[in-house]
């Protein structure tokens, strides 16, 4: 075990405030805030052992750590969604908003079109989005530049006049760096991106009614030998004047949840500058009959115990986040990949069939525990600090949150992997003893590599 080590937080988000309505979005300053003091995270059950040392026992004083309001934490989280995809279970449109409005995620991420083909299902989500409270992340851009800059406006039009009020963000063009089908990627590509980027960002800023929205950047594919250049060749096509977020995907390949997080992120500072992340799409495949090259496919509980660390690891680092995705693909053989990312196991077109897997229920009771309205009227809450030191080893990650009813809780976990996934065999880290002191004294709490909660006083 690594030498233990005295590590103290306090990471502040606040939400901005539009049309009436609660924001997800943290302020720039938060961002810059959150991203330095963070420490980080959290799940589910704690054991705790020895016993509270007498109050007033020493006369140091703890030092003072501000929570962050936990519902903030909740709205950072998002999951995508394929509502274009008509021949697989997305197409029983009437069915999939419920599920993802009951793992009480705040927002999706996915396609809004108003073509003929895809206008009733793009209708009926948005109807049920303000049914269920639930906001949208919006993508436009086919990936294969048909899209004209007239079609891209037209879309906008119709998001402003039929979805404003469900609409928190407006995402650049899907990984325009890589093709699909392998082919080469078109030599203009970047300045090409940016004036699609450009629309966005004109259209957005100088429509009242989208005020509150926030421009995304281009998600990039991170395959290539060196992703740095191709952030870098967005920068000199202008990207940065046209976003508010950097858009980003980062799968950990079956790796523990900040596996290259940091590495990731670097290529968006050092390219762009100090802009917050919108990771649109991260998460595990549970295709575990896969072969052993392409994406590592973890099992159903090792998704379900990397879930909540997933969501703490990104907003420990000021980002948002959005699991990939809502519903899986029929696959009897359970060796496609792609067809295994869902948190629902959709064995037909029939939601008769659906289940839930169980990162679906671990995330559904961790984003509800989350759940805070605020004071009456309030849409952003600032937690009080409290006193706190946390004494654990450098391996142990956590994040303290706090409700405005005065409750306040500590996340924490074991920062390392439970997969192997060379050998597709589980590992088992030992738990490690972590020393929480809050103001009712000492204790000492068991934390592994699951999210454990730990009330402070």
């Amino acid at each position: 075990m690594t030498p233990s080590t005295t590590t103290t937080a306090a990471v502040a988000a606040t939400a901005r405030t539009a049309a009436g309505h609660a924001d997800i979005l943290p302020s720039r300053r938060a961002f810059i805030a959150g991203a330095a003091a963070a420490s980080a995270l959290g799940a589910t059950g704690s054991v705790l052992s020895g016993a509270f040392a007498p109050a007033g026992a020493s006369t140091t004083p703890l030092p003072l750590v501000s929570p962050v309001w936990s519902e903030n934490l909740r709205r950072s989280f998002g999951v995508a969604v394929q509502p274009q995809m008509l021949k697989t279970p997305y197409a029983s449109v009437s069915a999939w908003p419920r599920y993802a409005a009951e793992l009480n995620a705040a927002y999706i991420r996915g396609k809004y079109s108003p073509l003929p083909m895809l206008r009733a299902a793009t209708d009926s989500i948005v109807a049920q989005c303000r049914t269920y409270g639930l906001k949208w992340v919006m993508t436009l851009i086919p990936e294969d530049w048909s899209m004209t800059h007239d079609q891209l406006r037209a879309v906008l039009v119709h998001i402003r006049d039929n979805a404003a009020d469900v609409c928190i963000g407006i995402e650049g063009m899907n990984e325009p760096n890589h093709n699909r089908d392998e082919s080469p990627v078109r030599a203009d590509w970047a300045a090409a991106t940016v004036a699609y980027q450009k629309v966005i960002h004109d259209f957005v800023r100088s429509t009242p009614e989208l005020s509150h929205v926030a421009v995304i950047g281009p998600s990039l594919q991170m395959g290539g030998a060196d992703p740095l250049v191709d952030f870098q060749a967005l920068a000199v096509a202008g990207v940065t004047a046209c976003m508010d977020w950097a858009g980003m995907h980062s799968y950990p390949a079956g790796l523990k949840p900040d596996s290259k997080v940091d590495t990731r992120l670097g290529y968006v500072r050092d390219a762009w500058g100090s802009v917050p992340t919108w990771v649109s799409e991260t998460g595990y495949t549970n295709a575990m009959a896969a072969p052993m090259v392409g994406p590592r496919p973890v099992p159903f509980d090792v998704a379900a115990a990397y879930g909540p660390r997933s969501l703490v690891d990104y907003f420990s680092r000021g980002s948002n986040s959005v699991r990939y995705e809502l519903l899986s693909e029929p696959d009897p053989t359970n060796a496609e990949p792609e067809y295994s990312y869902g948190l629902l196991h959709c064995p037909s077109n029939d939601p008769s069939t659906w289940t839930v897997k169980p990162e679906y229920t671990v995330m559904r009771d961790f984003l509800g525990s989350l759940k805070d309205t605020g004071p009456a009227g309030a849409t952003t809450f600032q937690p009080a600090a409290v006193p706190l030191k946390v004494t654990a080893p450098s391996t142990v990650k956590w994040l303290l949150t706090g409700k405005s009813d005065g409750t306040t809780t500590l996340l924490a976990y074991l920062n390392t992997s439970i997969w192997d996934v060379t050998k597709r065999v589980r590992l088992n880290p030992a738990a490690v003893d972590v020393t929480v002191t809050d103001r009712l004294g000492a204790r000492t709490v068991k934390v592994g590599t699951t999210l454990t909660t730990i009330a402070v006083r």
